[in-house]
């Protein structure tokens, strides 16, 4: 299961970075607090919640004019944004 957290933490962080954008950015306009958008890149949190994954991804469209998040077999902790 921390393999599945951790590829969630590579994938926000490796998008966010792909886009060129800090935390705080995409923070804003995925409308979740820094702190939170933190800890999920860093692995701090064991199980983020679907919702706030939504949200991140929304924010990457927002940004970016597209966006979308996956579920890798269809299990919540193989969450992948893509």
């Amino acid at each position: 299961m921390s393999n599945d957290l951790s590829t969630i933490a590579k994938n926000v962080k490796k998008y966010r970075n792909k886009l060129g954008i800090s935390q705080d950015r995409l923070s804003k306009l995925a409308g979740v607090t820094l702190h939170t958008l933190t800890k999920i890149e860093t692995g701090a949190t064991p199980d983020p919640r679907i919702e706030t994954l939504k949200k991140i991804a929304k924010g990457r469209k927002v940004f970016q004019g597209e966006g979308n998040f996956s579920f890798a077999k269809n299990n919540v902790s193989s969450l992948h944004l893509c």
